[in-house]
């Protein structure tokens, strides 16, 4: 057997492309393998790594072939005739495990799918004797050649496209999979909600009108169910335009969503309707503790190049929305208890280390709103809106004997006072319900949920009326009229 150095010299570089190949082949499904059997057991995880390490394996013995063989022709020539077939493999294998679903585990089948792709390619060139025979006749005629190079390409300009509209959309500061999770969630439009009919965009509120007029301040309300369910049939944002007949609410509150997505609602509708003040409320409890799941780098929905075509195909192909409202209101007790202790993790001292990760995702998003608001010269104000349990002692304490914790464990006021800071170092204004909403003698809250009632939303009213009346003066004044000069909110 000859030994490397007398091997031809053109076989080196397939040698070095081979063992480079096989060593990140068994690096990649080691990794997997390790997380798999040492961490959090993940779908697809084991599967693809055993399939890493198989090829790692075909990768190596074809590198021996390699060596051992002399080819007839240079690597590099038949490399140089397939060069679509290599530039297009990261493409094609992003293709085919997207469509094996839009699980986002299902990216663990990258790896294999992409080191196959290339094990392929290079056994064609170790083993130039399989193209020899008759069940490859198909593969090497040239037309068949001709369509596989074009098709290749077509990839590969697809791809570039596909690169540049991301860096476009980067530089607008859009996230595809923000957007696509905010979209879901989003109401079908059309469907009628408690007496309210949903808009064309998915929000629940009458149409919103491009033109306005400049005596009418126009608010964006951002939220989650706190801002769209209420059990009284008579939100705090009625309330508040049907004493304010200048007062224009424009309600763009998605439910199950937070911080994270009222960045992506600002940027994709809010501004283009010009509004003086956008208004966040933050559920104290969800909007830090928990989050809205995102789609996969894989899901083939969040690809620039699909949102361009759903916008051209219109509303029938966009992600499908939300067939309803979700109550807010537990099914039973312990449902109801579970979420609530949840909600009351944020009041905890000392916090751990996924709290204060999730703490400090909460500010990025906060302040990517307030940069987004400052950048097109639009006020921001956050409302901070309480959890039961901050609110309710004998609640507080049935949760604080489930969990086990004591009550020197628990600053009520905690999640406040932080936010608070935070805003204040930005010129943020704050409109803070706790005081406002403890002075009442009875919950705010609908039974076993965490909806506000008719109290609750008459408290959100009062207060939050209180702060527009002194933050805008001259635009506020007490209806006269039952009407609005722009549109009627129907109800």
């Amino acid at each position: 057997m000859p030994h490397l150095s007398e091997t031809s010299p053109r076989v080196r570089p397939l040698v070095a492309m081979l063992i480079a190949l096989a060593v990140a082949s068994a690096a990649a499904g080691g990794d997997l393998l390790a997380r798999h059997y040492l961490g959090p057991r993940r779908e697809y995880q084991a599967i693809s790594g055993w399939l890493l390490a198989v090829l790692a394996i075909v990768q190596i013995g074809l590198a021996w072939l390699a060596w051992r063989d002399r080819l007839p022709m240079p690597p590099t020539v038949w490399l140089r005739s397939r060069w679509p077939l290599l530039f297009a493999g990261p493409v094609v294998c992003y293709l085919l495990v997207a469509a094996a679903g839009s699980d986002r585990y299902v990216r663990y089948l990258f790896r294999p799918a992409l080191a196959g792709w290339y094990t392929a390619i290079l056994a064609a060139v170790v083993l130039p004797g399989v193209m020899d025979h008759r069940w490859m006749a198909l593969f090497r005629r040239r037309e068949m050649r001709i369509a596989a190079n074009a098709l290749c390409i077509v990839l590969i300009v697809g791809a570039s496209a596909e690169l540049l509209l991301r860096v476009a959309a980067g530089l607008r500061g859009e996230q595809a999979h923000i957007s696509l999770a905010v979209e879901s969630c989003r109401l079908p439009p059309g469907k009628q909600i408690g007496g309210r009919t949903v808009n064309s965009l998915g929000y629940l509120d009458d149409e919103f009108l491009a033109t306005r007029s400049t005596a009418v301040l126009r608010v964006a309300v951002l939220g989650d169910e706190a801002v769209l369910v209420s059990t009284a049939g008579d939100d705090f944002l009625t309330q508040l335009e049907r004493r304010w007949p200048k007062l224009d609410l424009l309600n763009f509150a998605v439910p199950g969503t937070g911080p994270r997505e009222y960045v992506a609602t600002v940027r994709r509708d809010v501004m283009r309707f010009d509004p003086d003040l956008v208004l966040a409320v933050i559920s104290i409890g969800d909007d830090v503790t928990t989050r809205l799941s995102l789609p996969g780098g894989f899901d083939w929905r969040t690809l620039q190049l699909a949102r361009v075509g759903r916008s051209w195909l219109g509303d029938a192909a966009n992600a499908k929305p939300n067939d309803d409202l979700a109550s807010t209101a537990a099914t039973d007790r312990e449902a109801y208890l579970r979420q609530a202790a949840q909600r009351l993790m944020v009041c905890r001292t000392p916090q751990d280390d996924r709290l204060h990760r999730r703490w400090r995702d909460t500010y990025d998003h906060l302040t990517e709103l307030w940069q987004t608001c400052r950048r097109h010269n639009v006020r921001l104000a956050l409302v901070l809106a309480p959890s039961e349990g901050q609110l309710d002692p004998r609640l507080r304490q049935t949760l604080c004997n489930r969990l086990g914790w004591s009550g020197d464990e628990v600053d009520v006021s905690l999640p406040q006072r932080r936010i608070t800071a935070f805003a204040r170092e930005r010129e943020i204004a704050v409109i803070d319900l706790l005081p406002h909403l403890r002075r009442q003698g009875e919950t705010p809250f609908a039974a076993n949920g965490h909806a506000w009632n008719g109290r609750g939303n008459r408290v959100a009213a009062e207060a939050i009326g209180g702060w527009l009346k002194a933050q805008f003066p001259g635009h506020l004044e007490p209806a006269a009229i039952a009407t609005r000069p722009i549109q009627t909110r129907t109800r």
